[in-house]
């Protein structure tokens, strides 16, 4: 009678086990995943505030320009400086819509600029969510914040 209760406290025992090590590796996976979840979400909620931040953060004093930086703003024409001016104006993040109906030129026009001024990293863009679906806005970045900032970009 003895070896019988041993027997089945074996097996109770076993599968006992059994349960809860299956158990614990569940809650291990849904830990890990949301875990990389929550990283995703950390990494794109920095990537939009980034903007906002830059907007904020006071950029080097005068006078103490690189040859590359005089180049950059020596290279931008009167349009590009409207542009530029046009983003640091309102909201952080525009649209090429938007901007362009506010300067009163075509689309098309401003596309071209910003794609050129993205290639030069003046300007940037995201995809952000509006009404649940994923749109790209644009913003101007602290080294284009410099160019508008600049005495040859004032005078143009």
């Amino acid at each position: 009678m003895f070896a019988g209760f041993c027997l089945v406290a074996a097996v109770s025992s076993s599968a006992f086990i059994k349960t809860i090590s299956d158990q614990i590796l569940k809650d291990v996976e849904q830990a890990k995943k949301a875990a990389t979840e929550a990283e995703q979400k950390a990494s794109e909620t920095q990537s939009v505030i980034r903007p906002i931040i830059e907007k904020e953060i006071e950029p080097e004093p005068p006078g103490r320009e690189s040859a590359a930086r005089a180049a950059t703003i020596a290279a931008v024409n009167d349009s590009e400086i409207n542009v530029l001016k046009e983003l640091t104006a309102g909201a952080v993040f525009r649209t090429r819509t938007g901007v362009a109906r506010k300067l009163g030129i075509e689309r098309q026009h401003v596309v071209n600029i910003m794609n050129d001024l993205k290639s030069r990293a003046l300007v940037d863009s995201k995809e952000l969510l509006d009404e649940g679906q994923k749109k790209t806005r644009w913003y101007i970045t602290n080294k284009g914040r410099e160019v508008v900032k600049a005495p040859e970009a004032a005078a143009g």
